[in-house]
């Protein structure tokens, strides 16, 4: 398998081996083949899903700035905050704070697709 022979330094290569594998369960899967044939596989997509976040480090700090409410526009209250690209923010009075992934404004949705993998690292039993 293709998998077996991954750069395990480059997390480009490992996602690209992950998403292939994952494809290959599924359609292997979907043909009928019974789960405990996949099995070396799945665990083979488990090793690779893991060694992914080994590579994006342990602490991951996301911030999501909620849009302004009707209430405190009406209020006058205007934008601090805008994101100077997807990992900066800037407050106004030109303080800057970096973060693995800043979300304006962010919905629940954006913000668990950035860390749904943790939560399958979690429900494989990696200590996340």
């Amino acid at each position: 398998l293709q998998s077996k022979s991954v750069d395990t330094t480059s997390i480009d290569a490992l996602r690209e081996a992950k998403d292939h594998l994952s494809a290959v369960i599924s359609e292997a899967l979907g043909a009928g083949v019974p789960e405990a044939d996949v099995f070396d596989a799945e665990v083979r997509r488990k090793r690779l899903h893991n060694a992914i976040e080994d590579l994006k480090g342990s602490i991951r700090v996301f911030c999501r700035i909620r849009p302004l409410s009707g209430k405190e526009q009406d209020q006058g209250d205007h934008e601090i905050c805008s994101a100077k690209d997807s990992m900066t923010l800037s407050v106004e009075g030109n303080t800057s704070y970096q973060f693995d992934a800043v979300f304006i404004p962010g919905t629940q949705a954006q913000v668990f697709e950035d860390c749904r993998d943790l939560v399958q690292s979690a429900a494989d039993g990696y200590n996340v």
